[in-house]
């Protein structure tokens, strides 16, 4: 028998007969038992008159799920790496099915194909091995970081049905009915080596499949983390973690005929009668009855499948038809019970593993993979970035086979999904949408992918449900909207009267010469229809001391958010003040308006600005990291006539504030109770910027000594990394404190904090003779109104790009960006929404231009994220999401397209080239205001896409964009041929 994920079924017919204990023998070479079933009698779907009722399962305000998300779970196993499914074929009928999952045998060779399905799919893998070895780990592992590398990993696995193939590790060979510590150790220590490597730790791994129910001696693999203390009878210690989600093979093909509730069944936690399932598996396992998890811990218990299905050949087969809407329920079933992803076995029928598929052996659509397709197309949405929102739904009397799923879509459109689960006949009933709605659709994946009726100013739909999914969809515009403002991540209520540095409404300190605090609020619309915003005003005593620089988006769906930034440039010292207003179309919040205030400060005497590093930093006191500029002076003398010298930089990244320092002296002692008295370096911080008379909870002074391994100081000291360096002629200090230390959140080119550096000397053991400073004076311990300024700024450095090229993500991305280079070829990882509409959301690799300049690359591959996913090259007057810009890019399969928005907030227009992808050369040529965007094969000979009149400053930034159009996922193009002139 080979190694594959799933074999030819068997007869099964007398399994009855047989005790639990010996429900599977490896002679039986497959997990899943199979009988004789019966096609069943299906009734047609049905639709009746429009009636109001009261909830039942459905409780009142429920809160729905993205719909991407549930999209994100369907998955597939395929045999690519048997040769039985060719890649080409599986890309095109991924795409058809919508199957964002798939599930394969790991094999070295196949990973080129896997990430070419990937590129062109979007979707992501899975690697198992059936009986794998002491090799495995280290083979799986470099196969993960393959696919991880080139954004193509779902997660890891660990090893398939060890109850049907042995496990062999460090001497030993698992035992179907005698031993199971091969299992159990190789389970441990793979999930160890993937948590220890810093391309996978972040990705979870599914447990093995089968092992904690068909374990023979109480291993533990019941268990995803053996519990503290050791349950009794468990032979590998407490603490061992074995997976971060259980894993199923919780075949629907359990029954000798399809009966009521059987997908919902078959994803309970509790459900006893069939095998593989997550009690008998996680609960009280199937072979030996070992305990692990209680109801309720099974309940929230994360779990995924990763093999399901049911035949539609041979002995205990079902018909196409059956099996079609069977699998419309099974996916929701799953979903709405719990399971993160659910892998159908499998992807196309062939020979050798029987007729499992979605598709038949030609790669046509069999009724699950066309079914599959509607489902996914209708319900078809990219984004898991927004907050869902609320439905007062109900389904009065609702029958015990009837479930129901709220989904939304990023554009605000609620998708309610009821399916049947009934074996024969079917049930009538009504849904209340606890509101009326201008238009509500319904639609029904067994007929296609348009609505089968549309219903115009209803509250309530009724229905005749049989065995499969209908789906109510109803446009926010039906329902209402609501407003809710955030600053630094905080509540601002409408009327707020009472500015806070906590919710940004306080700016904080800015020097009235040269001084400015930018902070950005965000906009969140929590109701079920589009809000309108308008754009904001500022009134009050100071309001010409702030200024609006980027304007909120004019429409936010439901769901949805929108950000616009505000910028403190105070005209006088002490406290200035103002109200912040804008109107929109919440029912009871219009205007939105609240109090700001700032403090006017005089010029602090030093400022610096620290680059945020995309590199690693290691804190061991070296500082030998490339991105190190020790160019800042501690040189203020306030204790005697310091006579060595000391430099100092500073970095930043979204956990830590990096500050390293270079003291040259040669004469050094540590002799001192005191650190201070002894040569040292001191940080001193005032996080929250008020440069005050005394020390506050925002206050830090973290005081390193020569030679010394621990760490002196005022204030909280919690999560300070910290190391010192001996180097010729002196030492090196190196620091990484947390920002949840300081407790505030970093935000590039706007937050600033009062900072300095002080270096104490001592020359001849005892106390200290000298003490410098950057910035302060002898009273920074008590006293932090002399510190100066530090300001984050969002410069990169580290991210292995050629000067003067930086990078940096714009907009509010789901997930951060990233950009490398290497032999002429620039590697970017952008995310975002779109660069579209009046906002944009990306990657940008990026430098400076100034008046007529020309920006040209050779797009050498794009990721299909999505079919608008974009990769090009772009001129933007500024960093802000709003700016205005033109940009001339490559689709996956959109073509080519001329962007431009032509004002600041402004909405976007496009001119396209059909048939156009990578590779492919673009330019963007600047000339006055004349932006022209041309496409060529070559390089060489160009033709123009289109051109338009953008009114820009003088200075603007020319570059590279990358965004996904699937918010939260990162895709990838390359550029090669770049060149930006002048």
């Amino acid at each position: 028998m080979r190694s594959e994920l799933k074999r030819n079924p068997m007869n099964s017919a007398n399994q009855s007969t047989l005790p639990r204990a010996l429900a599977f023998t490896p002679a039986m070479a497959g997990c899943s038992q199979r009988s004789t079933m019966q096609p069943r009698c299906l009734l047609l779907l049905g639709f009746c008159a429009l009636v109001a009722f009261a909830a039942n399962e459905a409780l009142a305000q429920t809160t729905a799920v993205r719909a991407n998300d549930f999209l994100n779970s369907i998955g597939v196993c395929t045999h690519m790496s048997q040769g039985a499914d060719n890649p080409s074929q599986v890309a095109t009928i991924v795409t058809y099915a919508g199957i964002r999952n798939l599930r394969d045998d790991e094999n070295a060779s196949r990973i080129p194909d896997f990430i070419t399905v990937h590129n062109q799919t979007g979707a992501k893998f899975v690697l198992v091995r059936s009986g794998p070895n002491d090799a495995t780990i280290a083979s799986l592992i470099d196969q993960s970081k393959q696919l991880a590398n080139a954004g193509a990993l779902l997660a890891l696995e660990g090893p398939n049905e060890p109850n049907n193939w042995a496990v062999t590790y460090q001497g030993q060979t698992s035992t179907t009915l005698g031993d199971f510590l091969p299992v159990a150790r190789w389970q441990r220590d793979f999930y160890s080596a993937a948590k220890a490597d810093s391309v996978l730790q972040s990705y979870p791994v599914f447990h093995s499949s089968e092992a904690g129910g068909s374990e023979p001696n109480n291993v533990g693999l019941q268990y995803l983390t053996i519990p503290t203390p050791l349950p009794s009878g468990v032979l590998m210690p407490a603490g061992t973690q074995y997976a971060d989600f259980a894993n199923v093979h919780n075949y629907i093909s359990r029954q000798p005929s399809i009966i009521d509730n059987m997908a919902w069944l078959n994803a309970s936690p509790d459900q006893v009668s069939w095998v593989d399932g997550i009690y008998a598996e996680y609960g009280v396992t199937w072979r030996m009855g070992f305990a692990g998890y209680n109801s309720a811990q099974r309940a929230t218990l994360p779990k995924v499948t990763t093999e399901t299905g049911w035949t539609t050949s041979g002995s205990g087969s079902i018909t196409e038809e059956q099996q079609g809407r069977l699998f419309l329920n099974l996916y929701m079933s799953q979903f709405k019970r719990g399971f993160k992803h659910t892998f159908i076995y499998m992807l196309k029928d062939d020979a050798v593993q029987g007729s499992f598929g979605l598709f038949h052996t030609d790669y046509t659509a069999k009724r699950s993979g066309l079914y599959l397709h509607n489902l996914t197309t209708i319900l078809a949405d990219t984004s898991s970035s927004f907050t869902p929102g609320q439905v007062n739904y109900s389904i009065p009397s609702q029958p015990a086979t009837v479930h129901d799923l709220l989904m939304q879509k990023l554009n605000g459109t609620f998708e309610l999904s009821v399916w049947n689960e009934r074996a024969s006949g079917n049930n009538s009933i009504t849904v209340n949408l606890g509101a009326t709605y201008a238009t509500v659709k319904v639609y029904d994946p067994t007929v296609g992918t348009s609505a089968t009726q549309t219903l115009n100013n209803v509250s309530s739909v009724a229905l005749t449900l049989s065995d499969h999914p209908v789906i109510l969809e109803f446009s926010a515009s039906g329902g209402a909207p609501e407003i809710n403002v955030l600053g630094n991540g905080v509540n601002i209520a409408d009327g707020d009267t009472t500015p806070s540095t906590s919710d940004h409404t306080d700016f904080g300190n800015a020097a009235v010469t040269g001084g400015t605090v930018t902070r950005t609020f965000t906009v969140q619309n929590t109701g079920s229809a589009s809000l309108t915003v308008n754009a904001v005003s500022i009134s009050g005593a100071n309001a010409a001391d702030f200024t609006v620089t980027a304007q909120p988006a004019s429409s936010v769906a439901a769901g949805g958010s929108t950000t616009f930034q505000v910028r403190f440039d105070p005209s006088a010292t002490g406290t200035r003040s103002a109200s912040l207003s804008f109107g929109n179309n919440d029912s009871n919040e219009n205007p939105y308006n609240f109090n700001i205030q700032g403090t006017g400060t005089t010029a602090p005497p030093n400022t610096i600005s620290a680059s945020t590093t995309a590199a690693a930093i290691t804190v061991d006191g070296n500082l030998n990291e490339s991105v190190w500029s020790l160019s800042a002076n501690v040189a203020k003398a306030v204790i005697g006539t310091p006579n060595n010298t000391t430099t100092f930089g500073v970095l930043w990244n979204s956990t830590y504030l990096y500050v390293g320092v270079k003291v040259l002296d040669g004469n050094l002692f540590n002799d001192s109770g005191n650190t201070w008295d002894d040569d040292s370096v001191e940080v001193y911080i005032d996080a929250n910027h008020n440069h005050g008379t005394t020390y506050d909870s925002f206050d830090r002074q973290f005081t390193k000594g020569y030679n010394d391994t621990g760490l002196a100081g005022i204030g909280s000291q919690t999560g300070v990394l910290h190391a010192w360096a001996a180097i010729t002629g002196g030492y090196t200090v190196e620091y990484a404190i947390p920002w949840s230390n300081l407790g505030i959140t970093p935000v590039a080119d706007s937050t600033v904090i009062g900072f300095d550096v002080g270096n104490n000397d001592d020359d001849n053991g005892g106390t200290r003779e000298h003490q410098s400073m950057w910035a302060g004076t002898i009273n920074n311990s008590v006293n932090t109104s002399a510190f100066g300024d530090l300001q984050l700024s969002s410069q990169v450095v580290g991210g292995g790009l050629p000067s003067p090229w930086l990078t940096q993500d714009i907009g509010a991305v789901g997930a951060a960006g990233s950009a490398s280079y290497s032999s002429g070829t620039f590697t970017v990882n952008g995310s975002g929404a779109d660069i579209w509409g009046t906002s944009d959301e990306f990657r940008f690799v990026y430098q400076s231009a100034s008046g007529d300049c020309t920006m040209v690359a050779r797009v050498a591959s794009l990721q299909n994220t999505h079919s608008n996913a974009k990769a090009g090259v772009m001129i933007r007057e500024s960093l802000n999401a709003n700016s205005t810009h033109a940009l001339v890019n490559l689709t996956p399969s959109v073509g080519a397209e001329f962007i431009r928005r032509t004002s600041t907030g402004g909405a976007s227009t496009a001119t396209g080239n059909a048939g156009i992808t990578a590779p492919y050369w673009v330019r963007l040529v600047r000339t006055g205001s004349t932006f022209t965007a041309s496409r060529s094969t070559d390089g060489t000979s160009w033709t123009t896409i289109g051109s338009a009149t953008i009114t820009m400053a003088t200075s603007v930034y020319i570059g590279l964009a990358v965004n996904s159009h699937a918010d939260g996922t990162l895709c990838t193009g390359t550029f090669t041929n770049v060149s930006a002139t002048p």
